[in-house]
């Protein structure tokens, strides 16, 4: 029996519903499942801001534990009493009133290695008396680097790590000709200030080689120096052109090489 105009109405009027409930079912599952992310991603934050707060905080007590040492690099193994050496140093070559009294703790530091000597890890009693060394042996460095010995700061983890990538960046200014300095998280070039966090995400960005760019004007015939495998080399004016790249359109490119052809067969004739 046929199938009625009515009954396909009906029909297409209840595949209609269906449909209608089944997005509404779908729509609410959204909301739900958006509302559970923003949950998860609000719980996700509050976690990383706590376990930041807890890495300061375990910092900051790095750091005071570490407020009054410094790390001493040179003295020899042989030394049996290595206070009375440092005390020495300290007094002779730093040229500081020191006795052993103003010491907390000493300790050599490391695993022994035959043929190297372990630095020292000093506690001294008075923060002022570590920072009269650390600027003593700013002034005395050429005395101390005769006896080979050194005195650093005991940073951190996180505070060297800091250190080390500040350091890379004055070297490498201080080579390029800038005046460098580092001054506790920041390095100043030129009397601009670079934070850690400025240059790790690379929001400042370090001059160049003498803060400008050179032009043609100053690629002299012997003056240009180009580093290759660590070893120096001077370029003739002539090797310098040729390393250039072509100026000009191609045809412009191809109408001068034709040019250059011909003007080189009139000479050979």
């Amino acid at each position: 029996m046929p199938i009625t105009n009515n009954e396909i109405y009906e029909l297409l009027k209840e595949v209609a519903e269906s449909n209608k409930k089944i997005q509404k079912e779908i729509s609410d599952l959204r909301q739900e499942f958006s509302k559970e992310i923003e949950d998860l991603k609000s719980q996700n934050s509050n976690l990383q801001k706590e376990n930041q707060e807890l890495k300061n905080r375990i910092h900051a007590v790095e750091r005071q534990n570490k407020k009054y040492n410094l790390i001493v690099y040179g003295v020899g193994e042989d030394i049996d009493d290595i206070a009375n050496e440092i005390v020495r140093i300290i007094n002779v070559v730093l040229k500081i009133n020191c006795t052993q009294a103003n010491f907390r703790n000493l300790h050599r530091i490391g695993k022994k290695i035959e043929g190297k000597s372990r630095s020292i890890l000093l506690e001294l009693i008075s923060f002022q008396l570590k920072e009269d060394i650390l600027r003593q042996c700013r002034k005395e460095g050429q005395e101390l680097k005769k006896i080979g010995v050194s005195f650093c700061i005991d940073y951190t983890t996180e505070d060297y790590k800091k250190h080390k990538f500040l350091r890379r960046h004055l070297l490498d200014a201080r080579q390029k000709g800038h005046t460098a300095i580092i001054r506790n998280d920041t390095i100043i070039i030129n009397k601009e200030t670079y934070s850690y966090e400025d240059l790790i995400n690379n929001l400042k960005s370090i001059p160049s080689l003498d803060g400008r760019q050179p032009d043609d004007t100053e690629v002299s015939n012997t003056a240009t120096i180009i580093q290759f495998s660590g070893t120096p080399k001077t370029l003739t004016q002539d090797t310098v052109d040729k390393k250039r790249k072509p100026e000009g359109s191609p045809e412009e490119q191809s109408a001068r090489k034709l040019r250059e052809r011909s003007s080189e067969k009139q000479r050979k004739q």
